[in-house]
């Protein structure tokens, strides 16, 4: 729709919509100051989707799929009705995401978040979910979301050049996939 330039996003700048999405809460209105709104979406989310897993029985659809495709075939699971709704959902949470990004910079790039994916991934990897399925936690991936936020803010903050934090977090993501790779072979029968 935009024929891929840019569009600034000003008229959004004082709304309501974007003080829910990305505003401060608990600034006294001092710019700058207070808990961002994403974080309090962030651990909304977390709370949301660790119900869903942990309570429901889609969530016990998604791990037997994402585990064995075929056991879950077998136990009578819908396999492609859980695969499509995960894929739809992660679609509207990368949507969600990309609006976030958006209202808080004010522009529209449509490159915008293309930086984003390696950390993301290091994230849910350091957390625990396993590159072969089937395993995995919304919490690790909340605690591992934090500790590289944590690892890039402290290596920005050193005034280590932005080059390294890719590397830290491509480390973290070659480590953890190494370990789930010994670990599984660990609980491989014999």
């Amino acid at each position: 729709m935009s024929g891929g330039w840019g569009v600034v996003l000003s008229d959004a700048e004082n709304t309501a919509f974007r003080q829910v999405l990305v505003g401060r809460l608990g600034g006294m209105g001092i710019p700058g100051q207070g808990i961002p709104a994403q974080a309090i979406w962030f651990v909304l989310l977390t709370i949301v989707f660790w119900v869903v897993l942990n309570r429901t029985k889609l969530g016990a659809h998604i791990y037997f799929t994402g585990d064995n495709l075929e056991g879950a075939r077998m136990m009578g699971i819908n396999v492609d009705r859980v695969k499509i709704f995960i894929f739809t959902l992660m679609g509207g949470c990368a949507a969600f995401a990309g609006t976030l990004a958006n209202m808080e910079v004010l522009y529209y790039w449509p490159t915008l978040g293309g930086g984003f994916l390696l950390r993301t991934i290091a994230s849910v990897f350091l957390g625990g979910t396993s590159y072969f399925g089937g395993m995995g936690t919304i919490l690790g991936s909340f605690i591992g979301s934090i500790i590289i936020g944590s690892l890039e803010t402290g290596i920005v903050a050193m005034g280590i050049s932005g080059f390294w934090v890719q590397v830290a977090e491509g480390v973290v993501i070659v480590t953890a996939v190494v370990a789930q790779a010994i670990l599984r072979r660990g609980r491989a029968p014999t």
